[in-house]
This record gives structure tokens, C-alpha cells and sequence, in this order.
């Protein structure tokens, strides 16, 4: 999955005092604008507080672990099982047919 460069949190809010701005000059439906982008201010500071590398990177160990353990136990199955193996198929024989005299 490709990385996402997020933006900092001062050009959010530069882009929320626009946006209230704007809604001031044109048209006032940019106010709901201007406070969804300060809305996501918390986000972008919580993603620079815990980085999403790290939390990845114990994803894909975990994903891991668990897909060899998954395979140890198929392993351990099929070698538990016999295999099966296939009815043979009877040859098909043609019905007598029988006659009256």
C-alpha cells in the first residue's frame, strides 16, 4: 500500500481560516467547510504522535506468525489423514434383456 504524506497541522488551519474567509466574501455554505477542516486537525495530530510505520509493522509480524502457524497445522493434518482414495468406477455393462418365447 503506498504512503500518504499527510499535511502539517498549521496548513490545515491556514486552509480553515480560507475556507471562513471565502464563506465571509461568496457564499456562507463554506462555514460547514471551514469547520469539517478543523475538524480534522485532531487526526493529523494523533497520526504525528503514533506513527503508522511501527503499527505495520507489528500488523504484518502478527500476519505472519499466524499464516505459518496455519500452515504447521494443515501440514499436521494431511500427514495425520491418509489420503483418500478414488472409488473405482465400475464399467458399465449392458442390461441383459430378456426375451419371451
Amino acid at each position: 500500500m503506498n504512503k500518504i504524506k499527510l499535511p502539517n497541522p498549521v496548513v490545515i488551519f491556514l486552509a480553515a481560516i480560507a475556507a471562513f474567509w471565502i464563506a465571509d466574501i461568496m457564499n456562507p455554505g463554506f462555514n460547514p467547510i471551514g469547520v469539517m477542516i478543523l475538524m480534522l486537525i485532531p487526526v493529523i495530530i494523533v497520526e504525528i504522535l503514533y506513527p503508522q510505520p511501527a503499527l505495520e509493522s507489528l500488523i504484518e509480524q502478527e500476519q505472519h506468525k499466524l499464516a505459518q502457524q496455519q500452515l504447521l497445522e494443515q501440514d499436521s493434518h494431511e500427514t495425520e489423514t491418509e489420503p483418500e482414495t478414488e472409488p473405482k468406477i465400475a464399467e458399465e455393462q449392458e442390461p441383459e434383456t430378456v426375451t419371451q418365447t
